[in-house]
């Protein structure tokens, strides 16, 4: 708990310092730590992103998602993040 709020304080700090987004929700899910953004520009977002997390040294073991929205009470997330990605990714 305390790595990802370390890790949720520094991305609010780059986020907002850039303006790359906003802050939506963070907490501890059973896959481990999640903090959710909305961002304005994904490319500009991911590289903050990724520079925090290699500072962490969390880079190696952190899945990125992107919310897919169907419908406005319908979505589902993709890993884009690391783009390789096959495994499980628990959304609950």
């Amino acid at each position: 708990m305390s790595k990802r709020q370390e890790v949720e304080d520094k991305l609010n700090s780059v986020f907002e310092r850039e303006k790359l987004g906003e802050w939506f929700a963070g907490d501890m899910g059973p896959g481990g730590g999640n903090i959710l953004y909305s961002v304005y520009q994904v490319d500009s977002a991911m590289q903050a992103i990724l520079g925090v997390l290699r500072q962490f040294k969390v880079e190696g073991i952190t899945l990125i998602g992107r919310r897919v929205l169907l419908s406005d009470q319908d979505w589902f997330y993709e890993v884009i993040y690391p783009t390789n990605y096959s495994g499980d990714f628990n959304t609950m």
